[in-house]
């Protein structure tokens, strides 16, 4: 996308005004309105994308302030337009142009059998082989260790999981998570340092917890006593003295597991339903493991190149969801299904922000060991 100069001006330093759409205190102008940077960049990227955005509770009433961690895009949108923001650019109609294909490129592509991955099947691939290489990591570290038992598993080997064993597959996870991450999507490795660290971190969770719940329907059927929380192994959730190793906790034991029953019903009253609503297909998985990258925390202090970044991933896994349902399940109407997955979506970054909390918690009030390293990825 071609980005412009916003155009503004300049008020009196006394003149301390309010951003019409989040009420964040400006003293510039943006695109004809008093509104802050982080609006007009906002609104500037919705309208070069062309994007229809979806509201998060469905009202279109949502609360659009600065301080609050997940505004509604289709809301604040309307309030931009509300507001009389107007961004027209000839920068516009030039990206619309350079998007139309050209006749002879497209004819020689058709004609080539070695044309280059889809955005999807490019996912596809690089997820397939990190979950060969973590089981394999994970087979050899659990075939090893003493403790270790299986889930009662109709047909299938399937470990029961503790807290002594997942503390050491989580790193060779969190390193293959972050291979593929790299490699699905390139473009993200072209960021600075800082931009990279903050989206890879927030990532990191939204990620487990699809490839948890994905992993877990197609196991067990049902998402009921036992989550997969590695590729072999899971954890029953009706007993966590199972998964917490005898003494871990200290004296404040039964109040650790405690928190992390609560933690569980609270996460799964907002994720199941939406998971069992959506009934989501493999491709719409590989999907979600992007749209998941593409669900920014507002309070993140990201540069503009990776919200440009981040919004172009985003538009290329919805181009190809579009011809998937199009071509492969001859779907015209697909609009339930794109909500489906952003209803989803919204629920997974909830309970990613719960889970992070929790585990801060965990680390100040219990004796819960986890070092350095381990405690930088989830905080």
């Amino acid at each position: 996308l071609i980005y412009t100069v916003a155009t503004m001006t300049e008020e009196a330093p006394c003149s301390l005004k309010k951003c019409l759409i989040c009420a964040t205190p400006v003293r510039i102008t943006y695109y004809g309105i008093e509104s802050c940077r982080a609006c007009a960049n906002f609104f500037k990227r919705a309208k070069l994308s062309g994007k229809v955005f979806t509201c998060r509770q469905g009202d279109l009433k949502c609360v659009i302030a600065r301080d609050e961690k997940f505004i509604c895009r289709r809301c604040r949108f309307d309030r931009c337009i509300a507001a009389g923001m107007m961004y027209t650019n000839e920068n516009m109609a030039r990206a619309q142009i350079n998007d139309i294909p050209d006749v002879n490129q497209t004819s020689s592509k058709v004609s080539c059998d070695t044309s280059p991955p889809t955005f999807l099947q490019r996912i596809k691939l690089e997820y397939n082989a990190a979950v060969e290489r973590r089981r394999e990591q994970e087979l050899l570290l659990l075939r090893g260790s003493t403790h270790h038992k299986l889930a009662p598993h109709p047909t299938q080997k399937v470990y029961l999981s503790n807290y002594a064993n997942y503390g050491k597959i989580c790193y060779f996870t969190i390193a293959e998570t972050k291979l593929f991450y790299e490699k699905a999507f390139p473009t993200m490795t072209q960021l600075c340092s800082n931009d990279q660290e903050h989206i890879f971190k927030s990532f990191l969770v939204k990620f487990m917890i699809i490839d948890n719940l994905y992993r877990t329907r197609r196991i067990w059927g049902e998402i009921k006593q036992f989550l997969m929380i590695t590729v072999e192994s899971c954890m029953d959730m009706t007993n966590p003295n199972v998964f917490f190793d005898e003494g871990l906790g200290g004296a404040n034991r039964e109040s650790l597991l405690s928190c992390l029953g609560s933690l569980n019903e609270a996460q799964y009253e907002i994720l199941l339903p939406t998971m069992l609503r959506a009934q989501i297909t493999i491709k719409e998985f590989h999907a979600m493991l992007a749209l998941v990258l593409c669900e920014i925390d507002c309070s993140m202090d990201l540069s503009d190149h990776a919200l440009s970044v981040v919004d172009d991933i985003q538009v290329e896994v919805l181009n190809d969801l579009q011809r998937y349902y199009n071509e492969d399940v001859g779907l015209s109407d697909y609009s339930t299904r794109l909500g489906n997955l952003t209803t989803l979506n919204h629920a997974i970054r909830e309970c990613s922000t719960t889970i992070v909390t929790s585990f801060r918690m965990q680390m100040t009030l219990f004796d819960f060991y986890a070092d350095e390293e381990m405690i930088q990825f989830f905080t």
